[in-house]
């Protein structure tokens, strides 16, 4: 199936990505690595998520190109602005939220035109034309690794950055889901220019003093199963209020 998804990339010029809602390092990076890669086969790509990108991961390259579906947006496109749409890291086609609209609703995506679905989830319901769901893959980064492989397409900083930072925060900063190929991403990510402490300091050391205290409220809420095996906690809207956080914190 990677082949055909190539294929697609190498075939259409105009190309919607798009992510679940409140993105994490995966969905971000991941979408503008894949953006950058088209753009260097000279495609136009728009990327459009529900959610902003969230403050920690405003150091990545780009990360600008990640836009909003705003009423203007949305009325802005017609179902001949995308030629295929592009969703990675979903399981379903509902957890894009109103960025849906541009690739089921009206306006959508012309009929025939494919729905790209690249994930690495064990619960995806495949729900694209064409779909690519690696279940061993450690994140969606390590999946677009091998696009640009595939492309011939060289590694630059930017690129390894991205790729990086979608790796090290789906693999909880390498404490699992790591195989030997993964290793072998990382170091060539490393090689072309990805700056371990760098992305580190600014994803997971870099956080409000504010977002501090509203860890320590949820902290107070902790409770485990009576066999230990499952630990949970809450945050309130109260809670928000008092820290002056929101969900981004």
């Amino acid at each position: 199936m990677i082949k055909k998804i190539v294929s697609a990339l190498l075939h259409y010029r105009t190309f919607l990505i798009t992510s679940h809602t409140n993105p994490d390092g995966d969905s971000i990076g991941s979408q503008i690595a894949l953006a950058l890669l088209l753009k260097r086969l000279n495609k136009k790509v728009t990327i459009i998520d529900e959610n902003p990108v969230p403050q920690i991961y405003r150091f990545l390259p780009h990360s600008d190109f990640i836009l909003t579906p705003t009423p203007d947006l949305i009325r802005g496109s017609t179902p001949n602005s995308f030629q295929a749409a592009i969703v990675l890291d979903c399981g379903n086609l509902e957890r894009v939220g109103k960025v849906g609209s541009l690739i089921k609703g009206k306006p959508c995506l012309p009929a025939g035109r494919p729905i790209i679905n690249i994930d690495h989830h064990l619960d995806n319901d495949l729900f694209g034309s064409l779909n690519w769901v690696d279940k061993k893959a450690s994140s969606v980064a390590e999946q677009i690794f091998f696009i640009s492989k595939i492309l011939g397409l060289t590694l630059n900083k930017k690129l390894a950055t991205l790729l990086y930072t979608g790796i090290i925060t789906d693999t909880g900063s390498f404490q699992y889901h790591l195989s030997p190929f993964t290793h072998k991403i990382v170091g060539t990510l490393v090689s072309k220019g990805a700056v371990p402490e760098e992305i580190t300091k600014n994803v997971y050391q870099s956080l409000p003093f504010a977002a501090f205290k509203l860890f320590g409220l949820a902290l107070s809420t902790l409770r485990q199963t009576e066999n230990h095996k499952v630990c949970w906690m809450k945050i309130t809207k109260s809670m928000y209020r008092k820290t002056k956080t929101s969900v981004e914190d």
